[in-house]
């Protein structure tokens, strides 16, 4: 973890993520970056009005975010960057990873006011998009060291180590226990072969396998969360059918607002 970079909407929501991402920057002396997209305002009234030209709305966004930057550098003593750009955020998130060189990228739960669902689908396309570890972070959600982290995955995929990287550095730093869960119904069969699937790959930190019965996996998991206290929620993503494999189209944005547990997507493009 070297470059963080926070898309943000000026929101509180965001605001917390970016301290969120500061105390991880502190930790893994990583540079941080704030980022804000905006698209331009779109009439939708006969009423005239007097239109703030592309220039002027750039000069002002510019000038919220650097007091945001300055603010952020100077509750953590550290230089934090900011980009302005115009554009759909989930593109513009793309573009400057590639441009900037960023490696985690770190998200609020939502937006401001009626800006909700707009950041809920910027959250979702930034996860299909970019390759990228994303960390998404509940609102009014405090930064806590991930000393206990669930790591939810289904087995159904082949293993690829270098996507998990981000995961044991987090794990390192924080003195972290992984407890890797696999919900399904009848599943103690499928123990041994996690184990043997797994056991390697996070042979440098403490470790263990749950396996929880359930017939509905993402009930499992949240009865699993609900009886064990988790710092940090860990998956896995494997090309644009992961969500709809575990959750089903009607449970992927449930699951991300309801929880108040951060969530790590760790993207497996293989």
């Amino acid at each position: 973890m070297k470059h963080i970079l926070v898309p943000t909407d000026f929101s509180d929501d965001a605001r917390n993520a970016s301290h969120y991402a500061a105390h991880l920057a502190e930790k893994f002396k990583a540079s941080l970056t704030l980022l804000h997209a905006y698209m331009l305002p779109t009439p939708v009234s006969e009423v005239p009005y007097v239109m703030i030209n592309a220039e002027e709305m750039q000069r002002e966004n510019e000038e919220i975010a650097r007091v945001e930057a300055e603010k952020l550098g100077s509750a953590y003593k550290m230089k934090v960057n900011y980009v302005v750009r115009l554009g759909f955020p989930s593109d513009e998130i793309e573009a400057v990873i590639e441009d900037m060189g960023a490696d985690f990228v770190i998200m609020g739960m939502k937006g401001k006011g009626t800006l909700e669902k707009i950041v809920g689908s910027t959250t979702t396309s930034t996860l299909k998009k970019i390759h990228n570890p994303v960390l998404i972070v509940p609102e009014k959600t405090a930064f806590k060291e991930s000393r206990q982290v669930t790591y939810a995955t289904d087995f159904s995929y082949e293993v690829h180590p270098a996507i998990y990287q981000p995961l044991i550095e987090l794990l390192k730093a924080f003195n972290g226990q992984l407890n890797i869960v696999h919900v399904k119904k009848n599943a103690q069969e499928e123990k041994e072969a996690a184990e043997k699937q797994l056991g390697d790959l996070f042979k440098a930190v403490p470790h263990q396998f749950q396996i929880v019965n359930d017939s509905q996996v993402k009930h499992g998991i949240q009865a699993y969360l609900d009886e064990h206290p988790t710092d940090l929620l860990v998956m896995v993503t494997r090309e644009h059918r992961f969500w709809e494999r575990i959750f089903g189209k009607s449970h992927t944005k449930q699951m991300v607002y309801n929880t108040q547990i951060p969530l790590l997507v760790l993207k497996d493009t293989k």
